[in-house]
This record gives C-alpha cells, sequence and structure tokens, in this order.
C-alpha cells in the first residue's frame, strides 16, 4: 500500500492537489482513493491502474474550499477502502490463493507418484518390524509412537485446508514409519530433511514442512514439532502435556539404562 501526493499550479494561478491511496492487487493492477483540491472543487479520487494504462474519476463533494468538504473527502476514502478490503478484497484474495496451491498440489500429486509408491513399499517392508517394535515397547512402558504426520502442518489463512474433503493434504502420516526407527525406547533423527528417512516422502514439494509427533512413554503422554531439518531426540521431559502424571527426569535415564 503507497500514499501518492500531486501539487500543480499554472501561470494563471489554478492549482490542483491530490492525496491518493493505492494498493496493488495483482502484479499488474493498483487500484487507489483519495481526496482532489482545486480551484473550483473539492472531490473524492477513484484511480485505476493496469500496466501502462492510468483512469481517474473524480467525484465532485463541493464548488468550493469548504472544511466540511475537505473533511467528509477525507473520511469517505477510508472507510471506502477499509470495506473493499474487508469484505471484497481479502476475501478474492484468499480465494485466489486457495485455487491456486489447490492446482499447485495436484500437479506435485502426479509428479511425486513414484516417489509416493516407493515409501508405500518401504513402508510394507517394515510392518512385522513395527509390530515387534509395539509390542516390547509396550511391555517395558517404553516409547510409543501414537500419531505424527510430516508435511505443510500450517494453516496459512485457510489455505493449508484447500477444499472441505480435503482430498490432497499437504501432509503424510508416518506414525508407523517413525515407530520402525525406535530402538531402546529412544528416537533420534539427524539434522537433515526428513525425506530421506525410510518410507517417508515429499507431500507438498516448494512449501515449509515440519514433523509432528504425539507419543507415550513411561504411560505419559508427550507432543513435540520440529522443522523439516532440526534435529530431533525423544523422549523428552520437555515434551510432556499438562494433566498427567508427574514424571521426573531419573525416570527417564533410568529407562534408558534399563533398555
Amino acid at each position: 500500500m503507497k500514499l501518492l501526493s500531486n501539487v500543480s499550479v499554472t501561470d494563471s494561478g489554478a492549482y490542483d492537489a491530490s492525496l491518493l491511496l493505492t494498493k496493488r492487487v495483482t502484479s499488474s493492477t493498483e487500484l487507489g482513493v483519495g481526496l482532489g483540491v482545486s480551484n473550483d472543487e473539492i472531490s473524492l479520487r477513484c484511480s485505476y491502474r493496469r500496466d501502462r494504462h492510468f483512469f481517474n474519476f473524480p467525484i465532485k463533494i463541493s464548488n468550493e474550499l469548504d472544511y466540511k468538504a475537505i473533511l467528509l473527502a477525507t473520511i469517505a476514502p477510508t472507510a471506502l477502502y477499509l470495506g473493499i478490503n474487508t469484505f471484497i478484497y481479502k476475501p478474492l484474495r484468499r480465494r485466489w490463493k486457495r485455487q491456486e496451491l489447490y492446482e499447485k498440489r495436484i500437479d506435485n500429486y502426479h509428479k511425486t507418484q513414484n516417489q509416493r509408491e516407493k515409501a508405500l513399499q518401504e513402508k510394507e517392508k517394515m510392518r512385522d518390524a513395527i509390530l515387534r517394535s509395539r509390542v516390547n515397547e509396550e511391555s517395558v512402558q517404553g516409547l510409543l509412537i501414537i500419531n505424527a504426520r510430516y508435511g505443510n502442518l500450517q494453516d496459512d489463512e485457510g489455505v493449508t485446508s484447500v477444499t472441505p474433503q480435503d482430498e490432497l493434504p499437504p501432509y503424510i502420516d508416518v506414525t508407523d514409519q517413525l515407530q520402525f526407527q525406535v530402538l531402546n525406547s529412544r528416537l533420534h533423527l539427524p539434522p537433515v530433511s526428513k525425506t530421506t528417512l525410510d518410507g517417508f516422502y515429499d507431500p507438498c514439494p516448494g512449501e515449509e514442512k515440519s514433523l509432528s509427533i504425539i507419543y507415550r512413554f513411561l504411560n505419559t503422554t508427550h507432543r513435540v514439532e520440529v522443522h523439516d531439518e532440526d534435529e530431533l531426540e525423544i523422549p523428552s521431559e520437555e515434551d510432556k502435556l499438562g494433566g498427567e502424571e508427574p514424571t521426573t527426569d531419573d525416570q527417564y535415564e533410568e529407562e534408558e539404562d534399563d533398555n
């Protein structure tokens, strides 16, 4: 958004001054609204610019210099701008952005077909090891991955859920893949992109990704979220959710030693 001013005076003493508030709505389109004052009128000025073409639409408010008219011409464009921005521009922008992202995800869905099939094959090979890990960890009240998601987990102005059904979610369920990585009630992921892990793939190329995990350790529920290339070490006392039975750091250390 920009505030533009212009003043011109002719040799005969005629003058024209304007104050215009403009906003770019697309890469080539700009709308503006503001106040204009000249010798013979006070006007509300609306403008439309597209590429090199510029159109100005003055709306006369008064034929003489009147402070009340100037005040009206100042309040009116402000109210008009707020109304257009709130009830027209922002809803349209969200709709355009959602449609653009939805089309991008359809394209990415087809482009990542091979990676998706490879990840499913890797997950199928892990199935027996995943089951053994769950049974072993349950028997010692160890580390159980309850739910894990990887991808774009943020909701940017309602854009992440691009459709009511969200048939193309920008994330994948990686609960079993992470349980496969658990060793002696510990899970460590190095500071590299999680797409390199077995059974993972990139569900949203070009978008910011993170990993969210809900897990149980010593019968206590924990939750942690890290960015794509952050290192992860769980279980951690810091991840414990409120309202659970107290667990001390010593218990975490004892569990690790016992295993």
